[in-house]
């Protein structure tokens, strides 16, 4: 045989040979298929996750004034909120919009919202909420 030559076999061989190299075979490729399925679904599965098109956004509020935090998601339905305060759950804040209102110093932190659906959840990027206060002229400054 000459380098470059497909490699042809000649001869007889027992079949319980040619059976054993064919199961062989058949195992390698359910094999490369089982993986090949495997990471087709796990590239699905992360694509299903929720995707946050608009994040919400620093905001600055007077005190006993409103403001309203918001995000934009898409993905498989369907999606939940959960708004967050300085990492913490806020009970009840289950909407994509969060309404404040009469904010006080207390108020004044990072934001964000985890954005859920059957595949996962993805978490926004923080907001940060300033809470402006009176100088002494009366204008409202951070």
């Amino acid at each position: 045989m000459k380098p470059g030559e497909p490699c042809i076999l000649r001869g007889r061989f027992p079949a319980a040979y040619i059976g054993a190299v064919t199961l062989i075979l058949r195992l390698r490729l359910a094999r490369l298929l089982s993986l090949a399925c495997l990471s087709a679904a796990t590239v699905a599965e992360a694509s299903s996750l929720p995707v946050i098109t608009t994040q919400p956004y620093s905001l600055a509020a007077v005190p006993g004034g409103s403001a309203t935090l918001s995000v934009t998601a898409t993905g498989l339905g369907p999606l939940t909120f959960q708004w967050r305060f300085n990492g913490t759950n806020i009970n009840g804040a289950t909407n994509a919009t969060l309404p404040l209102s009469n904010v006080q110093l207390s108020d004044k932190g990072f934001y964000s919202v985890l954005t859920r659906n059957p595949a996962g959840f993805v978490a926004s990027e923080p907001a940060y909420l300033h809470r402006l206060r009176p100088d002494i002229c009366g204008r409202f400054v951070p």
